[in-house]
Parts: structure tokens; C-alpha cells; sequence
């Protein structure tokens, strides 16, 4: 995952040009505020975009309208993980990252179900 909040300096300006010489894979953005606590980040929206690399996507989200502001993360999806063509080039809310993929969590849920694996492991009881 690549996470970062400013692209017009001069070592982003470096690897741009390094992501340039890789070829075009599809790209998964999602966008974020962040408030210091992954669980309680509001999340504003994610894209689906065929480019070099994360810069490249994340100029591309931009100049598309589709760039809702906040944090970046980035992930390079794997063949088998890019959704249809409907899911293409455009902002997603949580509908359709949800119907693209059935197993997805947000990272508030991914963070409780962590934190009920370790208290199970302790031996403490949690309720929810």
C-alpha cells in the first residue's frame, strides 16, 4: 500500500518518472479524512484506475473529477481482483466497493474483529 498526501515535490517528481517505465496495471485508491485513528477516518470514496503506477493513478483521479480530497492509500489490484467495467474510472461509494468485492471490511470492522481475536486469545470476554 502506498500512502501519500503531496505530489509536487521533487522526489515525487522522480518517481513519477520511474513509475512512467512500468507498464499499466489497475490501481484501487481510497480516499480518506484522516483524524489520527484509522477506526473513526472518514472515508470518502474510491476509484478503480488503469495507470503506471500510484502517482499516475492518483494524477489521473484528479484530472477526472473523481479525486474527493483527503488521504490516499493506494494498492495495485492483482488480475483476478479488478472489478467490471462498470466499477471503471469513476468515484465509488461503499454500495458499490461492497458489490465489487463481498468480502471487503472497513477498517473500523477489520479493527474490532482484530481486537475480539486478541481478547478471545487473552481469555477475556467481550461483549458487543
Amino acid at each position: 500500500m502506498k500512502k501519500i498526501t503531496k505530489i509536487e515535490n521533487e522526489e515525487s517528481g522522480q518517481m513519477f518518472a520511474e513509475e512512467a517505465k512500468q507498464p499499466r496495471a489497475w490501481w484501487y485508491l481510497s480516499f480518506a479524512e484522516d483524524t489520527g485513528d484509522p477506526a473513526t477516518g472518514s472515508w470518502l470514496g474510491a476509484c478503480v484506475l488503469f495507470d503506471h503506477g500510484y502517482l499516475h493513478a492518483l494524477r489521473q483521479a484528479w484530472r477526472r473529477g473523481i479525486n474527493p480530497g483527503g488521504q490516499c492509500l493506494g494498492v495495485r489490484l492483482n488480475a483476478e481482483q479488478v472489478p467490471g467495467a462498470e466499477f471503471h474510472d469513476r468515484l465509488l461509494d461503499e454500495k458499490d466497493v461492497r458489490t465489487m468485492w463481498d468480502d471487503v471490511r472497513t477498517v473500523g470492522e477489520f479493527m474490532g474483529e482484530e481486537k475480539l481475536k486478541s481478547d478471545k486469545s487473552e481469555g477475556k470476554e467481550t461483549t458487543r
